[in-house]
């Protein structure tokens, strides 16, 4: 379900309304898996509402009209505008930008998504310039845009004095006032998606340096995560609130595995892994209402394993694939879910795959799982390019190669498509 303008900004213009949320109704509709996304295109809707008298009977019938197919069009898509690819130029050797938005916009079309990567916001409030000219580009070409905020070090090195890596508010205000910076989409493309950090339960995203050789277990990175999470949804809520909707908020993904415990100095996971539902668990267990103020769920929804694709519900494959069904199972909150990393490693060493396994395990994920269902809001696998993700270096996931070269030679040249790229773009 969508919709713009709220019950409470109803109800506070003088209408009667019934107090019940969209959300609250949802739970309580256990025989169906419902979505909802609030707030968009507010600054439009909201005005038709603003004053009884003017709006009630003399908005134009077919204004009206107009809107709701904007709504549809800008948030649904007629569910043919789910289709994504993550675009990454952080490391050495990735093609430039404009090269792969370009390839990223003929591959998912009009008003398909681009996950785009703005690190680092920290130690030091980075220059903008060059990521403010990647999403004005990725505007250009119709693009619609996820942001993920990263940082360098340890995120523990930057927490509040005295906390125990606990709280965090001084960085929610740095990734905060770097937010504020970016430039919105046009009307048509908007709201911007952004989210702050990256599979924070896996040992080398929540990186620990000291006490070296101390073990840190999945509840005390919960906690630590926790803290983090809040401070920055705080500070982006009140951001994302003074934009009227433009900018929708996720907390960053969890990964769907983790180990028990995590060693301080090399980062290194021990002990028992678990799915990374268990540490969803710990962060609720700590912060109860960690989830409530989120619009839309990251997921990184891998087949675990790098399995063979299945549609057996006990596959590993299916329970990898599926795995923001279990993330919502576990929030007890309806959000409609962008799968902001997914796909298969040709040359993974779980289990590696053929270049056109690849190619036909994501069309048939696509076709037969994510697009039947209508809370993925985008599909995004990693990744396009970059030649640090391709058979010779880590895993094999790119969707097209860079001309031959060393691993952090520049990357300059054509880019030639893998099986697992047309397989995509013919969705």
């Amino acid at each position: 379900m969508v919709f713009g303008t709220s019950i409470p900004y109803l109800t506070a213009q003088g209408r009667d309304q019934i107090a019940t949320r969209a959300d609250t109704l949802a739970r309580a509709t256990p025989f169906r898996n419902v979505s909802i996304i609030g707030g968009v295109l507010r600054n439009e809707t909201d005005p038709l509402y603003a004053c009884r008298t003017t709006h009630v009977h003399t908005a134009p019938e077919h204004a009206g009209r107009a809107l709701e197919r904007r709504l549809r069009r800008v948030v649904l898509g007629g569910r043919e505008r789910w289709k994504g690819i993550g675009v990454y130029d952080d490391t050495a050797g990735s093609p430039p930008i404009a090269t792969q938005l370009g390839m990223a916009a003929d591959l998912v079309g009009p008003s398909g998504w681009v996950v785009l990567f703005l690190q680092p916001v920290l130690p030091g409030p980075p220059p903008l310039d060059d990521f403010v000219a990647k999403l004005r580009a990725a505007y250009a070409r119709g693009l619609r845009v996820v942001v993920r905020i990263g940082w360098s070090g340890a995120m523990r090195d930057y927490a509040d004095p005295s906390s125990n890596a606990t709280a965090y508010t001084r960085v929610a205000v740095q990734i905060a006032d770097v937010v504020a910076q970016l430039p919105l989409p046009p009307p048509d493309l908007l709201p911007l998606l952004v989210h702050a950090g990256n599979e924070l339960n896996a040992c080398n995203e929540w990186r620990c340096v000291e006490p070296a050789g101390v073990v840190f277990d999945l509840a005390t990175r919960a906690r630590e995560v926790g803290g983090f999470m809040d401070a920055t949804m705080t500070r982006l809520g009140a951001l994302a609130a003074a934009r009227n909707g433009s900018v929708s908020l996720a907390h960053a993904s969890i990964a769907n595995w983790n180990m028990e415990g995590c060693v301080c100095g090399s980062n290194d996971a021990v002990g028992a892994g678990s799915p990374g539902t268990a540490f969803l668990a710990e962060l609720l267990r700590e912060r109860s209402t960690l989830y409530a103020p989120a619009q839309w769920l990251s997921s990184h929804s891998y087949p675990y394993s790098n399995s063979n694709y299945s549609t057996d519900p006990q596959s590993k494959a299916y329970r990898g694939l599926t795995y923001y069904r279990a993330e919502r199972a576990v929030l007890n909150k309806s959000l409609p879910a962008v799968l902001t990393e997914t796909g298969w490693a040709r040359a993974s060493s779980n289990n590696p795959v053929s270049e056109a396994d690849q190619a036909d395990w994501t069309r048939r994920a696509a076709d037969e799982i994510w697009r039947r269902d209508p809370s993925v809001l985008a599909v995004a696998p990693f990744l396009l390019a970059g030649r640090l993700w391709e058979d010779s270096g880590i895993g094999g996931w790119t969707f097209a190669d860079c001309p031959p070269g060393a691993i952090d030679a520049p990357c300059d040249g054509a880019l030639t498509p893998r099986a697992v790229l047309d397989a995509w773009r013919s969705l």
